[in-house]
């Protein structure tokens, strides 16, 4: 297929809603036009674009659109399509004007839960900008698959993928290098990895977090250290910033940077993830499994506590 797929270009989009799911779908012989919205180097979105290709994909439509701004409207329609002398409302004439210039199907793929403690995401606002709607959170796709909400059908529960290109335990040195077919193949005999492809990470942190510490995090840290006695919990963040040049305008290797990310999930005995916004399992919680690296994740309360059964406690990870 030939895919628009527009997301968040940003530090704060996680790589597997963005850069990884482009990479991932062009791995499965699509092909992709990628429009990291608010990067400096990202295509201009038109129209035009979007209907040469078989579908739109957007991820994360409810962080892109900001009603009523208009979000990445405004690099489709002129401003003066929306001042319109009728009965409708603004939203209203957005949606109107969506209808008749996307001709090709669209697919949302979300990102938040739609319920956190700091914000509720409007479905009802965002429903017509797509025929079919994915969450990461199992109670948004059976709440929003009500029939009162319109996308009766059209809402399913779709967990978080994870580029296993990036996020994966360290490669055999001894063995993973031999290629078959342009397809690598460990060595069933190989007495490094016995046939596995992966060699054993090497542990140089034994408890840490890696991810953005916004307050409430901070918070949480702060009135669980009277509890840990002698156990230490490193927590930062992993960013690269270069000077701008002409393959990264904006001075942020994206690619490099999700490596990065990678092999600090690696270095971990322990992950211990800090409590989210987001009432669902975060992206980090497969991340970090992929790279074959021990996980302790937040267990989740109400009706979020069915995103759990993807995972076994004490069998894949520790909830807590």
């Amino acid at each position: 297929m030939r895919i628009f797929c527009l997301y968040p270009g940003t530090t704060s989009t996680a790589h597997s809603c963005g850069d990884g799911l482009v990479s991932t779908l062009q791995r499965m012989g699509h092909t992709v036009l990628a429009a990291p919205r608010g990067r400096s180097d990202s295509p201009r979105i038109t129209l035009e674009a979007i209907n040469s290709c078989d579908l739109l994909l957007i991820s994360s439509l409810e962080m892109l659109m900001h009603i009523p701004a208009l979000g990445f409207l405004d690099e489709l329609f002129d401003p003066k399509d929306f001042r319109m002398e009728s009965m409708l409302t603004p939203l209203e004439r957005v949606w109107q004007l969506w209808e008749r210039g996307v001709k090709v199907p669209v697919a949302a793929y979300y990102t938040e839960s739609f319920v956190r403690p700091d914000k509720t995401f409007d479905f009802t606002a965002l429903r017509p900008f797509a025929q079919e709607h994915f969450f990461p959170a199992v109670q948004d796709a059976e709440t929003f698959d009500e029939a009162h909400f319109g996308a009766h059908g059209h809402c399913q529960w779709l967990p978080f993928g994870v580029d296993t290109e990036v996020f994966a335990p360290a490669p055999c040195p001894k063995c993973s290098g031999r290629k078959i077919i342009g397809i690598t193949v460990p060595r069933a005999d190989c007495q490094a990895c016995f046939g596995s492809g992966f060699a054993e990470n090497v542990k140089l942190v034994d408890t840490a977090f890696v991810g953005m510490l916004y307050g409430p995090r901070q918070q949480y840290l702060q009135q669980l250290k009277p509890h840990l006695k002698d156990v230490a919990i490193i927590a930062a963040g992993v960013q690269i910033r270069d000077l701008p040049d002409a393959l990264h305008a904006d001075g942020i290797p994206w690619q490099e940077m999700a490596m990065r990310l990678a092999a600090n999930y690696r270095k971990c005995k322990v992950f211990f993830n800090l409590p989210s916004l987001s009432q669902h399992l975060v992206t980090k919680v497969f991340e970090v499994m992929a790279c074959g690296t021990f996980l302790v994740t937040p267990a989740l309360a109400g009706s979020a506590q069915k995103n759990m059964q993807l995972f076994e406690h004490n069998k894949h990870l520790i909830y807590y």
